[in-house]
């Protein structure tokens, strides 16, 4: 029906811009019609009288002696000359005058052809295909999104393009309805395209922010659209959502996730705290809800020493400058490997170990250096890490090698340094090593 009216409005309007390419030529042949004979004649009849008006006065002057017969003759050709021109035939000049056929032929050519151009300029596929989801699932997109439905009928389901092109158009044609919008995110989190939901639900808070089922929705997508983040606009909806309803669970939750997303573990625990504090002063069986919480609980434990151990071993690291001796850096390959570690003094496996391209050497003037950090990170036995021995007071020493074959293991020819004594209290000085491969390995 949609094309149908679509097709009927394109004639008419090419039929009017028909009529107004034709209307100079119905007013040139109105002027035509205007410009007859008797008013030509009119005119050289009013010549004529002129004309004798003139040779009457030439005839008195020349009576009375005013005028020579030289000068009376030649005036005399001259008005009759005049007349002569006057007098000719009007111009008949070549002019078009247009007949029924050429009415006829622009009254259809010019909507072929305007037709012809609309299909030609580009693909309109994609426009009818509209059309036709419009009439088809017009209806059951708008029933949708006022909720006077909740799932399409079975075979609007098998055609869901044609069905969310219906949804899209709906909504736009009711941009100023939140609830609309709010349905369309709905549709999009089917689809698994939580992008254009959040786009949405942004639309749709902007147009009602005081509605909490709409801002938490809008939150929430937010939240997990980011890998579980909470945003600052995400955190000042749900503030927003807090500051009207301060025991507002949903908003609650929403915090406490990403407060321990993002390592504010105290916060997240005053969060879980409120909670379970609502949940218990509500009356029936809440026992599967609190073991839940006490799950989180136990998470965000985990989580915070998990996150305070790393940050000890952050902190508890070594840094080492490696220099090569300027002799030996001709005898260094791209593809070598140069490998670092700190091991006890006594002897055994290294506390902390790492390889790198040799390539990292940064040579100027002839030189080759490179800082390296070694932390527990880089600890290959995790029941003796760097941090822990460090802590021991154990003797340690640094040593670094440049290897030919990439072989943890020393080999004959490799590049070697001497072993430098780590001082026992070396992670509180935090200050650097100087190491020097300075020998060849025997």
């Amino acid at each position: 029906m949609t094309l149908i009216w679509f097709l009927v409005a394109a004639l008419l309007l090419s039929l009017v811009l028909a009529l107004i390419v034709l209307s100079p030529w119905l007013l040139d042949q109105r002027n035509i019609a205007r410009a007859s004979t008797p008013q030509h004649d009119q005119l050289l009849s009013l010549n004529i009288d002129v004309f004798r008006a003139r040779l009457a006065e030439l005839d008195d002057d020349h009576a009375n002696g005013r005028l020579d017969d030289a000068t009376y003759t030649s005036q005399k050709r001259l008005l009759e000359r005049q007349l002569l021109d006057i007098s000719g035939e009007p111009s008949t000049a070549a002019a078009f005058v247009p007949n029924w056929k050429s009415y006829a032929i622009f009254l259809v050519w010019l909507p072929f052809l305007s037709a012809a151009a609309y299909l030609m300029i580009g693909n309109r596929s994609p426009v009818y295909d509209l059309w036709q989801a419009q009439d088809r699932y017009g209806n059951i997109a708008d029933e949708l999104l006022t909720g006077r439905t909740d799932t399409p009928p079975a075979e609007a389901a098998r055609n869901p393009q044609a069905l969310l092109s219906a949804i899209q158009t709906n909504v736009y044609r009711h941009a100023a309805d939140p609830m609309r919008w709010y349905h369309l995110s709905e549709v999009y989190l089917a689809v698994q395209a939580p992008e254009q939901a959040i786009t949405a639900l942004q639309r749709a808070y902007r147009l009602s922010p005081d509605d909490e089922r709409i801002a938490l929705a809008y939150a929430q997508t937010r939240f997990f659209g980011q890998g579980g983040t909470l945003d600052d606009e995400a955190r000042q909806v749900v503030a927003r959502i807090l500051q009207r309803d301060p025991q507002h669970e949903g908003a609650q939750m929403l915090m406490l996730m990403g407060d321990m997303q993002a390592g504010n573990y105290d916060n997240a625990r005053r969060w879980l705290t409120s909670i379970r504090q609502q949940i218990q002063n509500r009356s029936g069986d809440h026992t599967q809800a609190l073991n839940s919480l006490n799950q989180l609980a136990q998470t965000i434990d985990e989580r915070a020493a998990q996150a305070d151990t790393q940050t000890t071993a952050t902190q508890t690291a070594v840094t080492i400058n490696v220099q090569i001796a300027p002799d030996l850096v001709n005898q260094i390959a791209p593809n070598d490997s140069l490998f670092v570690l700190v091991r006890p003094t006594a002897g055994g496996a290294p506390v902390a170990v790492k390889k790198l391209a040799a390539a990292q050497l940064a040579q100027t003037q002839g030189k080759a250096n490179l800082t390296v950090t070694l932390s527990d990170n880089d600890s290959p036995m995790p029941t003796a890490k760097l941090s822990q021995v460090l802590a021991a007071g154990e003797a340690l020493t640094v040593l670094a090698r440049v290897s030919h074959s990439g072989n943890a293991m020393p080999q004959t020819g490799d590049l070697a340094s001497n072993a430098i004594e780590l001082p026992p209290d070396q992670a509180k000085l935090n200050a650097a090593v100087d190491v020097l491969v300075n020998h060849l390995v025997p």
